[in-house]
């Protein structure tokens, strides 16, 4: 599947103390943000459209 890049703007100081904490979780943030991305895309997206989206994305590949 094509990715692209999706900026969003965030407090300085909360990004910096989220930095210093996930790594207690043996993460990052660019991890975490993509599951939690995968977790609403899966509730949000009604099931014909993933299937769709799943079907078009195969179909690139080839």
């Amino acid at each position: 599947m094509k990715k692209t890049k999706l900026t969003i703007e965030v407090s300085e100081d909360k990004l910096n103390a989220l930095e210093i904490f996930i790594k207690e979780k043996e993460s990052n943030v660019q991890i975490e943000l993509e599951e939690t991305f995968d977790k609403l895309y899966e509730r949000i997206v009604p099931k014909h459209v993933k299937h769709y989206v799943d079907q078009t994305s195969r179909k690139n590949k080839s």
